[in-house]
């Protein structure tokens, strides 16, 4: 049951997605963002245990490479 709530959340937020970056009005893309945040929120809520623990693995790796890149640029400028 959880595994359809999910695809079902994760559809919808990829929709919003895709009709944010082609909505011209303010209103209506400000709209999808939202919505898109939302269904993105309860689709992590809603994902398998697996895929939480490899969005958690990409987020550290992530962060670890961001910070070792702007440690890197603050130690070039104090040159």
């Amino acid at each position: 049951m959880t595994l359809i709530l999910w695809s079902i959340t994760l559809i919808i937020a990829l929709i919003a997605v895709y009709l944010s970056l082609k909505v011209t009005e303010e209103i209506e893309r400000v709209a999808a963002v939202l919505t898109a945040l939302i269904c993105l929120i309860f689709c992590l809520f809603f994902a398998p245990l697996p895929i939480k623990i490899a969005i958690l693995l990409l987020l550290l790796l992530s962060l670890n490479y961001t910070v070792n890149l702007i440690s890197r640029y603050i130690s070039s400028d104090s040159d």
